[in-house]
């Protein structure tokens, strides 16, 4: 039986590599991964704020204490149930405990105003009272 080099498909056995056509794609599929990673790797910077409602899984990623699967977890959580109304709202996450919310707390960014949808036919948040009308 003649030698084989690593790597190779010569000699008597028979492998399934065939080259890629596709390297075009696989390039720019490698530079997306390195921009993602590099994205996810610079550190939030000081007075930086980030909309849990917006942002995707690799910017969540840069919270203090918050890593991929707890970043992939919060985009589930706001793509199932809704929006987050206001940070504590990021408790329902699995993975986010009172701990963590308190260290990622002074980098979010939640809107003042976010329609927070009926679910289950349970009420959203109560309405601020409105001003007395003066009908005389």
């Amino acid at each position: 039986m003649p030698p084989t080099t690593a790597g190779s498909c010569a000699g008597v056995h028979r492998c399934s590599w065939q080259p890629r056509d596709d390297l075009a794609e696989l390039r720019a599929e490698s530079r997306r991964l390195e921009e993602e990673n590099a994205r996810r790797a610079r550190p939030i910077g000081a007075g930086e704020r980030i909309d849990p409602n917006q942002a995707p899984e690799a910017e969540l990623d840069r919270l203090p204490g918050i890593g991929s699967a707890t970043a992939r977890a919060i985009v589930e959580a706001r793509e199932r149930e809704g929006p987050f109304a206001r940070p504590e709202d990021l408790l329902r996450v699995r993975g986010v405990g009172p701990a963590t919310l308190e260290r990622m707390r002074p980098h979010l960014a939640v809107p003042a105003h976010v329609a927070v949808p009926v679910i289950g036919g349970a009420p959203g948040p109560p309405l601020a009272p409105a001003a007395p009308l003066d009908l005389l």
